[in-house]
Formats: structure tokens, C-alpha cells, sequence
């Protein structure tokens, strides 16, 4: 209820005008302490982005849909399959989202049937993968950056172009089209432990 108007109102008490704020300046890391760029970078350090963790729920409702090789576990797809959405997203600069998961998983030839050898060529590189930050962190260093910006059908058309190929579980040497031409050779990234 308002106060009447023949109610003396000390001066303290008065409606004062409102203080008006200038629209704020552009922010910019200009001080001394400010970093310019992440403070740690290189081999072993991922690659960083805002509410990356959210992946993990995200590729939860894959888990029905994959398709596995004979010794293969579903938690190390998964776990493999995070780590490279992850890293999808950290490039980009945002946050995971579902399409990074499926991309990761058809990368990888868990969605839908991998193409002839992948899935024996996958096998010993994600084995264990879920219980081994290092094997994951090996198996999305084998991926070329250029094939994380790859559309979704892009990379499906790549994948089921190389269904005529010959196996070579080995990983040696790469081929100029198909399925190899998303991963660097294994013995390039992986033959110094990650320590080294």
C-alpha cells in the first residue's frame, strides 16, 4: 500500500532516481596475467572445450545401435568413440553435441557395419580402451584433423567406397582412398609410448 500523500517522507527516504550503466566494452584478455592461448598444448594434453564431459551422456544412446567385431567390448567403443567426439568439439570450439558422437562412431565403423578390415584392423587399437586413458588418447591421435570436419554423409560415402578393398589388419602404409584415408599409419603415431 502506497503512503498518503499527507505523510511527511524524510529525505533519505525519497525515491531516488535510478543509476544508468553504460553498455559494457568488448572483453579482451589485455592484462598482464591473462592468457592469450591454453597454457598447456601438445602431445597428451587432448583438446580442451567448454562442457566436454557432456559427451559421455550424449553417447549413451548409441550404445544399442553399435556394431561389434567377435572380441570387441562395448565400453571401450564407447569410451574410444567419446574421446574422439570430444576431440571433434575441441576443435570446433563448443560443446559436444549428438552429432559428434555419431560421427565419431561411424569414423570409427561402429554405425553401421565397418567397412571390409577396419573391424580387425580397430580391434587391438580399442581393446582396453576404457579402463586406459593412453589407448584412447592413441587411438584419436590416428585420426586425421581433416576427417573430423567431414559431414556425416561425406564420411559414410568415404567409408562405403572402401568396401572392395583388400584387409590389412597390420595398418602398414596408407591408401590413397577409403577407409585408411581417415587415420595416419599406426606405426607413425603409436611406436613411442606416450610418455616419451
Amino acid at each position: 500500500m502506497t503512503q498518503p500523500s499527507y505523510v511527511p517522507v524524510a529525505e533519505a527516504d525519497q525515491v531516488r532516481p535510478a543509476y544508468r550503466l553504460s553498455t559494457p566494452r568488448i572483453w579482451t584478455a589485455s592484462r598482464p596475467g591473462d592468457p592469450v592461448r591454453p597454457a598447456m598444448y601438445g602431445r597428451g594434453y587432448g583438446h580442451p572445450g567448454p562442457d566436454q564431459g557432456f559427451a559421455m551422456r550424449l553417447i549413451q544412446r548409441f550404445h544399442d545401435r553399435l556394431v561389434l567385431g567377435e572380441l570387441e567390448r562395448e565400453e571401450d567403443a564407447l569410451a574410444v568413440g567419446v574421446a574422439l567426439a570430444m576431440r571433434r568439439a575441441g576443435e570446433m570450439g563448443r560443446a559436444p553435441v549428438l552429432r559428434d558422437c555419431e560421427h565419431a562412431l561411424v569414423l570409427l565403423g561402429y554405425l553401421p557395419v565397418a567397412p571390409a578390415g577396419m573391424a580387425a584392423w580397430r580391434a587391438p587399437l580399442v581393446a582396453g580402451a576404457a579402463h586406459d586413458a593412453w589407448r584412447r588418447q592413441r587411438v584419436v591421435d590416428l585420426v586425421r584433423p581433416e576427417a573430423l570436419r567431414l559431414g556425416l554423409d561425406e564420411l559414410r560415402h568415404l567409408l562405403a567406397a572402401s568396401e572392395g578393398e583388400q584387409a590389412d589388419p597390420s595398418g602398414h602404409g596408407e591408401a590413397a582412398n577409403g577407409w585408411r584415408s581417415v587415420f595416419f599409419a599406426v606405426n607413425d603415431r603409436t611406436s613411442q609410448s606416450p610418455a616419451q
